[in-house]
């Protein structure tokens, strides 16, 4: 049994519930308080109260019945368990903070680039663009697919039948709208619709172009592109990219996934 006695004056007194107290606090300080612990200021909180707890009990052992060994050696590793537990989540926030400036120059570079991205809205300029390379993904092969494209207010613009090939497909949209007209500068976005021979949805993704004008970053730190001034992406949905086409009247994009 460990004693620990915190009244320096009378080191003869045994107080075995103290002992008992101080002991199970040590231990709380182990592997099974470790994986309690949520945050740095709650470890950190802990190694310290844990130095001061073995200190006190080391100064104030009876020296005719000392700790036993193998509890003194655990409550070491203890010690030593929520050390390393310190200098893990230093090198965690290392390692953070690493990363985020490593996609925040990634971002960079993308700054003026056309590229291709997973979503399903895109800006459209008939003054400065012709046509808009599309792509789409289909799970499977369909027995039907519908591809629409939706002006900002969720009007039908245009459609057109697509491809039931199985795989990636693309679609060249010259901004024209069902009924002939030029579509008007603004935002759109493209749906597509595809069911297999027994009328069942099958799973579908979009890939839309755009050009990057900028970057920003989030309060939890995620980097995110910024498109045509109008929306952002993150840089994890990117699919492709390449140099702006110094031929107005071309697509801004070839729509080809990577």
């Amino acid at each position: 049994m460990t004693t620990v006695n915190t009244n320096t004056t009378t080191p003869t007194t045994t107080p075995t519930t103290n002992t008992n107290a101080s002991n199970s606090t040590v231990a709380g300080s182990g592997a099974s308080g470790i994986g309690a612990i949520t945050d740095q200021s709650s470890l950190d909180s802990n190694f310290s109260d844990f130095l001061t707890l073995l200190t006190t009990q080391l100064q104030n052992q009876d020296p005719t019945s000392p700790m036993d060994t193998a509890q003194f050696t655990n409550q070491l590793v203890s010690f030593s368990e929520v050390e390393q537990q310190l200098k893990t989540n230093s090198d965690l926030d290392t390692l953070v903070t690493n990363s985020s400036a490593n996609s925040t120059q990634a971002a960079l570079g993308y700054i003026g680039l056309d590229v291709s991205y997973t979503g399903n809205t895109f800006n459209f300029d008939p003054s400065t663009t012709s046509k808009v390379g599309l792509s789409y993904n289909l799970a499977s092969a369909s027995a039907n697919t519908q591809i629409n494209i939706l002006d900002s207010s969720g009007n039908v613009v245009y459609t057109t039948t697509g491809s039931t090939t199985a795989g990636d497909n693309t679609l060249t949209w010259n901004g024209q709208e069902t009924n002939g007209s030029t579509a008007p500068a603004g935002t759109y976005t493209v749906a597509v619709s595809a069911l297999d021979a027994n009328n069942k949805a099958i799973t579908t993704t979009t890939q839309v172009p755009g050009q990057v004008t900028g970057m920003q970053t989030e309060s939890d730190g995620t980097v995110e592109l910024v498109i045509g001034n109008t929306q952002a992406i993150p840089l994890s949905s990117i699919t492709s990219a390449w140099l702006p086409s110094s031929n107005a009247t071309t697509s801004t994009s070839t729509g080809t996934s990577s």
